[in-house]
């Protein structure tokens, strides 16, 4: 019974836009009940503006070799008017069974 639940134990990656100690960040939380393999995020900006992200921080983060139930991965976002305030979030990952799943979200500030 036991080996049946685990199989079904599936990861659960939310992409969200919010502040942490006052700064704007963006944030990568597995909230299922599996590790989440080999998890990349990107943003795209939203009609033609520049991206928030600052490229070396999110070469440094991204992507996660394997994110734990609960835990999370932040960025910062730099606001500015040339960013807009509307932005498109990917996350992809790997559940344990090998299989790949991609999320989008749409985030404002």
């Amino acid at each position: 019974m036991e080996d049946k639940q685990v199989a079904s134990e599936k990861a659960d990656v939310e992409a969200a836009l919010g502040r942490i100690d006052g700064e704007r960040r963006f944030v990568v939380q597995n909230v299922g009940e599996a590790v989440a393999q080999d998890v990349h995020f990107t943003i795209e900006p939203v009609n033609g503006k520049n991206s928030p992200v600052v490229a070396g921080e999110h070469e440094k983060k991204f992507p996660v070799s394997k994110l734990e139930p609960g835990e999370s991965e932040s960025l910062l976002a730099i606001i500015t008017p040339g960013t807009g305030l509307h932005f498109r979030a990917f996350v992809r990952w790997r559940d344990p069974d090998g299989s790949s799943i991609e999320k989008v979200f749409d985030l404002s500030v």
